[in-house]
């Protein structure tokens, strides 16, 4: 089950490419002008070739977790390793971003001479649960850490994944890819669909599926 050296390069040479593809993505590209450059680095880019990023690195994340599956105690393992790589970062990064904007806030509501604490989006009623990122139907408060989120949801629940894939194989990555579809047409049941989206993402339980399949067919 060892990745092969030149297997390794291509990934990370993938990797490298997709991280600045990703951030193209949230770029705002000004497009309302047809065929402007901005219009064509908005539909060829970002809404275009760099939406294969969010897709490889979840392919690429359940290739690796796979690797360890037949590993003793590798879910304990695997699940301890995310909190100091992914939940720790995470949490620092939420509240990194509520301090940073809080004061931002409050100069705001003076200037324009609002009651105390106004624009300060944590003290009203339950959107703190958003901002720390435990709201599982909206964005963290840092909007592109709803990955990292996913991606731990998808550690924790991993042996699902793992099940899956080894007892229905191709079948398994058949239903995924059917669920996204159905999913996607989904529109009268807001939180369903936000949840499959920000939350247990629908596309990345396909693509990561499809990375657990790679390493262990």
């Amino acid at each position: 089950m060892r990745i092969q050296e030149e297997t390794s390069h291509k990934i990370r040479n993938m990797s490298l490419l997709c991280s600045f593809l990703v951030v193209s993505i949230h770029v705002p590209w000004p497009h309302n002008e047809t065929l402007s450059v901005g219009w064509f680095m908005y539909n060829s880019l970002a809404q275009g070739l760099s939406r294969i990023a969010v897709p490889f690195f979840f392919v690429v994340s359940g290739f690796f977790l796979a690797g360890h599956f037949d590993d003793k105690g590798w879910w304990k393992n695997e699940v301890s390793k995310r909190i100091a790589t992914l939940l720790v970062p995470f949490v620092f990064w939420c509240i990194a971003t509520i301090v940073a904007t809080a004061p931002l806030s409050i100069v705001a509501d003076i200037l324009a001479q609002r009651p105390f604490g106004t624009s300060i989006v944590l003290l009203h009623d339950s959107y703190w649960l958003q901002l720390v990122g435990l709201d599982f139907t909206k964005f963290p408060a840092h909007v592109p850490l709803w990955y990292i989120r996913c991606l731990l949801l998808f550690v924790v629940t991993s042996p699902v994944f793992k099940f899956g894939v080894e007892r229905f194989g191709w079948a398994w990555l058949a239903v995924a890819f059917c669920f996204y579809l159905v999913y996607n047409h989904i529109h009268n049941i807001p939180e369903f669909r936000e949840f499959f989206r920000v939350g247990f993402s629908a596309l990345g339980i396909f693509y990561f599926s499809v990375g657990v399949f790679l390493r262990r067919r």
